[in-house]
């Protein structure tokens, strides 16, 4: 999968809600990637991402925000930039002597990172169904592994750059990978663009739940009422992101959510919808991000170049076959 710049600060810091995953490299931002929360077949036995499984998600696809021209790339520059990546990783591990064949690509991966999901479910039947587990990804267990992932294996090592020779030739560093980011991602952004990609409040300096846009007071007064509302359900949650990390702990969550996570969720979705918590959330965070813009224009047309460069050199690899 490609890496892309964490975003911090982006509605709530929720374990399992991530916008976009990566490593810490300020390489111009690459395709979107949905965090994996581990999500796993709905109780019912629906199919990920089917309509009997409310893998629609209508209620939280709440539209696009300002920044998310400048977060995510169009479907159609995503598969490209993922192409290349692929192709630049084939024939570098090709030179090592590895058949290199990627992981399959997440086809819903970008779609459900635009989604917000940092807002957290307000769909109750949704949550009826997964719980806090996520519709749109599948089983983590079905997940495909990186070629001799996990068992340090000479592809492996050669793949992300864990060594420095293989077979009399140098590794370049970061791997093949790190070799695909090079020609395909290009330079590392400059300071003020990586630091745009952050986001209102993502120099983590603001830990209001939410953000800057946690400040706002409609965005109080809708959270006082979801927690009241909670309380009356017999939950004491403090943030939205409370229930999600009770119940998803990462490697050791389950596969299939547990009637309390059900119960929990269900109780959840439902206070959010009744004070429309997402909504007001999300007006209060289109208007931190319009503000936003407006302050950092300059970096942020710099940050639009370093993206459609990217792609063009993404498609000249994929026209020249590498």
């Amino acid at each position: 999968m490609l890496r892309t710049k964490t975003l911090t600060g982006f509605f709530l810091v929720a374990a399992v809600a991530t916008v976009l995953t990566g490593c810490s490299s300020a390489k111009s931002a690459g395709p979107a990637a949905a965090g994996n929360v581990g999500a796993a077949a709905p109780a019912s036995g629906s199919a990920p991402g089917s309509a009997s499984a409310g893998g629609a998600t209508p209620s939280m696809a709440l539209g696009a925000l300002p920044m998310d021209a400048y977060y995510f790339m169009s479907e159609k520059d995503t598969r490209v930039v993922q192409q290349a990546m692929d192709l630049v990783t084939r024939d570098c591990m090709k030179r090592f002597g590895f058949d290199y064949k990627p992981p399959a690509p997440d086809p819903g991966a970008a779609e459900q990172a635009k989604q917000h999901s940092g807002l957290g479910n307000d769909d109750v039947k949704q949550a009826q169904l997964w719980g806090y587990h996520s519709p749109q990804q599948p089983a983590a267990q079905n997940l495909p592994p990186e070629p001799g992932d996990g068992k340090n294996s000479p592809e492996h090592l050669v793949l992300i750059g864990e060594v420095k020779t293989s077979g009399g030739q140098a590794v370049p560093s970061g791997g093949c990978k790190g070799e695909a980011e090079s020609r395909v991602l290009g330079p590392d952004l400059p300071p003020d663009q990586s630091a745009v990609l952050n986001g209102p409040g993502g120099d983590g300096k603001d830990s209001t739940p939410g953000g800057p846009a946690g400040h706002d007071p409609r965005v109080q007064a809708a959270l006082k009422a979801w927690k009241d509302c909670m309380a009356k359900a017999g939950f004491s949650y403090s943030v939205p992101s409370d229930g999600p990390m009770k119940f998803l702990k990462g490697p050791g969550q389950s596969a299939q959510p547990s009637a309390p996570e059900i119960a929990a969720a269900v109780a959840d979705a439902t206070c959010k919808k009744q004070v429309n918590l997402n909504g007001i959330w999300f007006q209060a965070e289109t208007d931190v991000e319009n503000k936003f813009i407006e302050e950092h224009a300059t970096a942020i047309n710099e940050l639009k170049k370093s993206r459609e460069a990217e792609v063009k050199r993404a498609t000249s690899i994929v026209g020249a076959g590498s």
